[in-house]
């Protein structure tokens, strides 16, 4: 643990209009991880999910920072995962669009394949307003 909490403080820190962003190595605009990283994340989500006394149906995960994490978890835990894709010019026209205006900019998802009642583990690699875990809730 003080190996991830040397590297969260050792984080730059960018200005994104009035927001700060940290840029974690292991986050969304993260490019190098190295494999100690990767060892103490992964053994920290089994901890969290081997500890649950209900197991999900599915993981989510919303990209682009934390469907790696997903996958990861996912393909460990035999289950499938269920990815939250930002929208763009592929995005099929049938597509349901949800808007979310996160810390630091507006976003439009797609997603599908949920159903009410499905238990599902989401995976986030940063929350700072809690905008997109409040999406997915509702």
């Amino acid at each position: 643990m003080k190996y991830i909490l040397e590297s969260i403080k050792n984080s730059p820190i960018i200005q994104c209009k009035k927001y700060q962003f940290i840029k974690y190595s292991f986050g969304e605009e993260g490019t190098y991880i190295d494999t100690q990283m990767i060892r103490l994340i992964k053994d920290n989500f089994m901890e969290f999910y081997n500890s649950l006394s209900v197991k999900p149906d599915y993981f989510v995960a919303t990209e682009p920072g934390s469907h790696t994490w997903g996958l990861l978890l996912a393909e460990e835990f035999g289950k499938p995962l269920n990815i939250i894709r930002t929208q763009n010019p592929r995005t099929s026209q049938n597509q349901v669009i949800y808007q979310c205006r996160t810390g630091y900019s507006v976003r439009n998802f797609h997603f599908d394949n949920f159903n009410k009642g499905d238990k599902v583990v989401i995976v986030e690699d940063v929350i700072s307003t809690g905008a997109t875990i409040q999406l997915l809730l509702d």
